[in-house]
């Protein structure tokens, strides 16, 4: 006999599965659904412990007008879910009810479609219906612990408005005495204490029905801690549904789709990056010298605002605050002394450094307290040839250079060039880590740079990748040095295999 179907189940296999994810966030799965019901008011949600066995009564029933519109769906997986095409609902799977139904000796589901039994004799649909609404009833193995841990994050959801939701915990023991061994609360809607709009990804199907993340505006609610059975870390919610705890004192929710993993339990690095720093730009002005210095605010850091990255960096190292500047030692010790905190490299990440220096929140002791001797020569000439001062070969052969240095470090350092005039000095060129270039002019000639305006040569890869090597290891003879100039090599081998832009750029008349 041949069989429509090209997939079997096996559901104690599948219980296996899932049982280490939590049957808290299986029930809030139904939960969700029965909030992402049309026109639905009001959720009432009950678990009541089985006395003398280790099981549990779930009950969730919601009051929808439409009701489950198709039943089917209650036992299919990864059945075509509308929901994947709305960015403002929570479900995208439809897995949420069958991998409940895994976990349930016996279970029940009726809906204004009709209602439909699970036991040990199979499933069975009868064309008994609900006036309205849909109410799920599984006997569902559990410990009292589990139950116990389970009415404490159902206290962490934070209700859609408009929707009334009620949860019923007994514990145990007589049904028609039960007062003293329950918990009954709601679920409410909490009041943020700062709301944003945000540009986010977003999950949304396309004409296929494939999930592909986009761009979409949505609203972003930031809450202070939730006081429940104690101070929690900050976690990430999407509409209302924990996700994963992202740190800080605070806790946000996203009124969107957020990029989950199949098991709604994380999000990418990148989204959460994004998200950081969106919540830091608003509460900046609420956070102290020490929750300053976490590591949710570093993540922020590398792309808020001006603003927002001035009022961290004062809170971490005070107002008067210079960077460590390689190319000036004499700088460094006068901004000590004069009272300054000298920000060593090592003290923020690269990408936070970038953002830094290009809106100039940190200064290099340098330029703040600069000294002559490093810029002079013997007899008192200065050996900095200031840009206006460059040829025109000077101009294309810094500028290509620099176009390189950029595509190489571009997620570590930025990489401003200077030139200079030292006869005192018998390097060509020198790199100090952290971006710094310096070329020498009275080593390397005019030649030089008249050599490489029409674009660069052998010679002169081979200087710019000896000198980045440096912001990975200043030893020549060490191995950590010579891997990172041949794999700076290597990436410019294959940027310039890619980029057909990045190859005009470089040729005559490179870009200034």
């Amino acid at each position: 006999m041949t069989k429509n179907n090209w997939f079997e189940v096996d559901r104690a296999g599948l219980a296996q599965l899932i049982e280490e994810r939590g049957k808290g966030s299986l029930l809030t799965e139904l939960i969700s659904n029965a909030w992402d019901a049309p026109g639905v008011t009001t959720v009432r949600v009950e678990l009541w412990a089985v006395e003398n066995a280790p099981f549990v009564d779930v009950s969730i029933e919601d009051d929808s007008p439409a009701g489950f519109i198709d039943l089917e769906h209650a036992w299919t997986l990864f059945a075509p879910s509308d929901k994947k095409t709305r960015p403002e609902v929570r479900g995208r799977f439809n897995l949420g009810e069958k991998l409940v139904l895994a976990l349930c000796t016996e279970a029940r589901i009726e809906s204004t479609t009709g209602t439909v039994t699970f036991n040990e004799s199979g499933r069975r649909r009868y064309d008994h219906k609900r006036p309205c609404g849909t109410k799920f009833y599984g006997h569902m193995r559990m410990k009292r612990e589990e139950l116990r841990q389970i009415a404490r994050d159902l206290r962490l959801l934070n209700g859609p408005k408009g929707v009334a939701t009620s949860v019923l915990v007994h514990h145990g023991g007589d049904r028609e005495h039960c007062n003293e061994r329950q918990d009954l609360f709601e679920i409410t809607r909490r009041n943020p204490i700062k709301t944003l709009r945000v540009t986010l990804p977003t999950p949304l199907a396309d004409e296929q029905g494939v999930l592909r993340l986009r761009g979409r505006e949505t609203t972003v609610e930031v809450f202070a801690d939730l006081e429940v059975d104690g101070a929690r870390p900050g976690v990430l919610h999407e509409m209302g549904v924990p996700v994963v705890e992202i740190g800080g004192p605070w806790h946000v929710n996203v009124m969107q789709k957020v990029p989950l993993n199949q098991d709604r339990d994380n999000v990418p690095p990148t989204y959460l990056r994004q998200l950081r720093t969106a919540v830091l730009d608003v509460m900046a002005d609420e956070l102290t010298p020490e929750t300053a210095c976490a590591k949710w605010v570093t993540e922020g850091m590398a792309a808020a605002s001006p603003d927002t990255l001035s009022s961290v960096l004062d809170l971490r190292f005070g107002e008067k605050r210079v960077a460590y500047d390689p190319s000036d030692p004499e700088a460094n010790k006068r901004a000590t002394a004069a009272g300054y905190a000298v920000v060593p490299g090592g003290a923020l990440p690269g990408d936070v450094w970038a953002n830094v220096r290009e809106t100039g929140t940190i200064k290099p002791a340098g330029q703040v307290m600069p000294t002559k001797h490093p810029r002079f020569s013997p007899d008192g000439i200065d050996t900095e040839i200031p840009r206006d001062k460059w040829t025109e070969a000077q101009v294309l052969t810094i500028a290509a250079l620099r176009t390189i240095a950029d595509v190489l470090l571009h997620e570590r350092v930025a990489v401003p060039v200077r030139l200079v005039r030292d006869p005192s000095n018998r390097f060509a060129a020198w790199y100090a880590r952290g971006g710094h270039l310096t070329l020498n002019l009275q080593v390397l000639g005019h030649r030089w740079f008249e050599d490489g305006a029409d674009g660069l040569q052998v010679k002169h890869l081979d200087l710019l990748l000896h000198e980045l090597g440096h912001e990975f290891c200043d030893d020549h003879l060490s191995d950590d040095y010579t891997h990172a100039v041949t794999r700076l090599g290597a990436q410019l081998a294959m940027h310039l295999c890619d980029d057909p832009k990045l190859r005009r750029r470089l040729q005559r008349k490179a870009a200034v």
